[in-house]
């Protein structure tokens, strides 16, 4: 006969309970196309390049100090003037990044 106890139910559910909700990630594959959804929003701008939609996302700036090897091939005074013309602070540079996503609207699965 089987010696059971307090320890090996719980032992047993828990392997039971992980099992059940680790299945559906075993099963299931990924889902990549998306249709266009077109639509904009505050952070993000959305544009079209013949099938495929473009997303540019805002992810913020950086401002720092123009250093002489910043900007290679022009003399220091004429990126500063440059920086200035773009409304940036003094003797400074920002530097956005603006990721790229591209919807092709096809599964790769």
């Amino acid at each position: 006969m089987t010696d059971l106890n307090r320890r090996h139910l719980l032992v047993g559910a828990a392997a039971a309970g992980t099992t059940a909700a680790l299945t559906p990630f075993a099963t299931s594959t990924a889902q990549a196309a998306a249709p266009p959804s077109g639509a904009q929003a505050p952070g993000f701008y959305r544009y079209k390049v013949g099938s495929f939609e473009c997303t540019s996302i805002n992810d913020g700036a950086r401002t720092f100090p123009l250093t002489d090897a910043f900007v290679r091939n022009v003399p220091k005074a004429e990126a500063l003037a440059a920086a200035a013309a773009a409304y940036m602070p003094e003797g400074m540079v920002t530097v956005p990044y603006n990721p790229q996503l591209i919807n092709t609207a096809a599964s790769w699965c």
